[in-house]
């Protein structure tokens, strides 16, 4: 006996939401791969805000701090070696902190002795 299709029916091809094979896979695999992305870059990208954070806070370029090796020491923005310890090749070992002026720099640093070095 033929009985007439009912809205709960199953019917083949009457999904709303008729995916291709692959599709979540590929969803996935792209989400994973923007994450990695921003994780990988986050490191450098950080640095770069934090200097960016402190130009506007002071109204300058601020003084670099860095304890790199118990070194602690500062540099100035006229020093050499200035941009080289304000982002680090190595994320991890970057600026240790920043101030406005020398005198705040002060406690607890020194000025580098081979500043360009």
């Amino acid at each position: 006996m033929w009985y007439p299709l009912s809205m709960t029916d199953a019917v083949p091809g009457a999904s709303r939401s008729t995916r291709q094979p692959g599709t979540r896979r590929r969803t996935a695999f792209q989400v994973g791969l923007a994450a990695f992305l921003v994780l990988i870059t986050l490191p450098w990208s950080s640095q770069a805000a934090a200097l960016a954070f402190h130009s506007a806070q002071c109204g300058h370029l601020p003084i670099v701090g860095d304890n790199f090796a118990a070194a602690y020491e500062y540099y100035l923005p006229s020093d050499g070696g200035y941009w080289d310890h304000a982002f680090s090749i190595v994320p991890f070992f970057g600026p240790s902190g920043y101030w406005c002026t020398e005198k705040e720099a002060r406690f607890g640093y020194h000025h580098a002795v081979f500043p360009g070095i």
